[in-house]
């Protein structure tokens, strides 16, 4: 995400003559990009900056000063970057999934991003889910990104359980909400 916003965030700066704050890749991420579709966090961004872009077509090319363009930016740094790097599982998610597994518990991955499936592939643990809900779904639903308990709502339909039934684990404050307000037990795993 900063190495799409940055850009731009430079661009703008020199237009207008002023210096303008990088992308902050802890605060502005968590405030206004994690969890949230990928065009959905572009836009809540570029508000929080009073950044105005024309909406654009969804085949703008990256160069394109869109909001579809720097979606479309952002997708491409991240397709680099895991060609580079990989993915690699939170420790103890794997053990965590199969023992859930053994014991008859459904398990469910729900992710905005485009790229849910690929992600679990490249870190091993696409096997180990029964349903996946992610920003394709969610579009097609029309489902309202976290705070809203839309998507885990969701994923609880999709699984045949009754939300009170059912525990979600998430990394972020957004998710606690949703957990909250959608009646699962929710499980909030820190990074420090």
């Amino acid at each position: 995400w900063g190495e799409a916003f940055d850009e731009l965030l430079r661009q703008v700066g020199e237009r207008a003559g002023w210096v303008v704050a990088p992308f902050d890749r802890d605060v502005d991420y968590h405030d206004f990009v994690d969890g949230r579709p990928r065009l959905e966090g572009v836009l809540t961004f570029l508000r929080s900056r009073g950044i105005r872009l024309p909406l654009g077509l969804a085949d703008d090319p990256a160069e394109f000063e869109t909001a579809q363009g720097l979606a479309r930016r952002k997708s491409e740094a991240l397709t680099r970057r895991l060609d580079q790097v990989g993915v690699t599982a939170l420790r103890g998610a794997r053990r965590y999934l199969e023992a859930a597994g053994r014991l008859g518990l459904a398990r469910a991955v729900l992710s905005a991003s485009v790229r849910t499936t690929s992600l679990l592939e490249l870190a091993g643990l696409a096997p180990l889910f029964e349903e996946r809900v992610d920003a394709d779904r969610i579009r097609d639903e029309g489902l309202r990104s976290r705070p809203a308990p839309d998507a885990l709502l969701s994923v609880c339909r999709r699984l045949g359980v009754e939300p009170l039934q059912a525990v979600t684990v998430t990394s972020s404050p957004l998710g606690v909400e949703a957990g909250r307000a959608a009646g699962l037990t929710v499980v909030g795993v820190g990074d420090g």
